[in-house]
């Protein structure tokens, strides 16, 4: 994540292939922290929730989109 946020501030002087290249590394960056939390998500619940831990990480994957940029901010993860 920090690698992406500072090659997009690079990418500012440096064109728009920076910033493209930037993009898709911050996407897979967060692809990779959204599959952790959700593990750590499932791993927390007790044994007899689990479907219900995975049921709430599914949710919160398919609504958030809908909540547009302000819920992409790095402090609204994992929580």
């Amino acid at each position: 994540m920090a690698v992406s946020l500072g090659g997009l501030a690079w990418g500012v002087e440096h064109g728009y292939l920076a910033i493209a290249v930037s993009m898709v590394v911050m996407t897979i960056s967060l692809g990779t922290v959204m599959t952790i939390c959700a593990v750590a998500l499932v791993d927390a619940m007790p044994a007899n929730r689990t479907s219900i831990g995975a049921a709430l990480n599914d949710t919160a994957q398919e609504v958030e989109p809908a909540w547009g940029p302000p819920s992409s901010a790095p402090w609204s993860r994992c929580s």
